[in-house]
């Protein structure tokens, strides 16, 4: 059993840009320029911002950890060596940075908009399927079973890939390519739907806003 801390912040406009770019130039010279490689702003301010949680709960650990600490596996999953695992997912104007005692950790969050769902039935199994298009409220199922198949593939280490629709994530333990996993739901944040998954029970979350200055 563990528990996690949730950082998050929200953003609805852009920031000023005097602000913006001193959150930049605060980041590492590679995610500067990463930074700089999104389009649109929102993508831009969500992993700049996504950064500073993690920027965030590295102080809050101890100091001594830092984001030039950050190492990646082959699936450009990132962690680093002796902090706790973590995991930064974003959707709408929500960005969120979990963070656990142990395991690997997976988190994923969805704004619940309106989408043709059937777009996506082949990345579910024939079981989650008859349960999506049989349930209240189809669109709230999807999302539920969305997250938790994210979750899951981003704890293990691969991310979104063609696993999806071989992963059932009926229950809340789920086995996956011979590890197992835990869900947990997140429902602190109106109008979206997230889980978080890692290889032991969730058994407390804290949420912490990050406040920018």
């Amino acid at each position: 059993m563990t528990s996690f801390t949730i950082y998050y912040s929200y953003f609805y406009q852009p920031l000023p840009s005097h602000q913006f770019t001193a959150l930049q130039l605060a980041l590492p010279p590679e995610m500067q320029q990463q930074a700089t490689r999104y389009k649109k702003w929102e993508s831009a301010h969500a992993y700049v911002l996504g950064k500073h949680l993690l920027l965030q709960a590295l102080q809050a650990a101890s100091g001594t950890f830092t984001l030039h600490n950050i190492s990646y596996n082959k699936y450009q999953k990132p962690t680093i060596q002796g902090f706790y695992p973590f995991n930064i997912s974003h959707s709408g104007n929500l960005v969120i940075c979990a963070v656990g005692q142990q395991g690997p950790v997976g988190v994923d969050i969805e704004q619940c908009k309106d989408l043709d769902i059937n777009d996506f039935k082949n990345q579910f199994t024939i079981q989650e399927w008859q349960q999506i298009q049989q349930a209240a409220t189809p669109l709230h199922t999807f999302y539920e079973y969305w997250t938790k198949k994210e979750a899951v593939l981003k704890a293990d280490g691969r991310g979104l890939t063609d696993h999806l629709s071989q992963l059932s994530v009926i229950h809340p333990k789920v086995s996956f390519d011979n590890n197992n996993w835990h869900l947990a739901p997140i429902h602190f944040f109106p109008g979206y739907i997230g889980h978080i998954a890692n290889s032991f029970e969730c058994t407390h979350v804290e949420f912490i806003k990050m406040e920018l200055q």
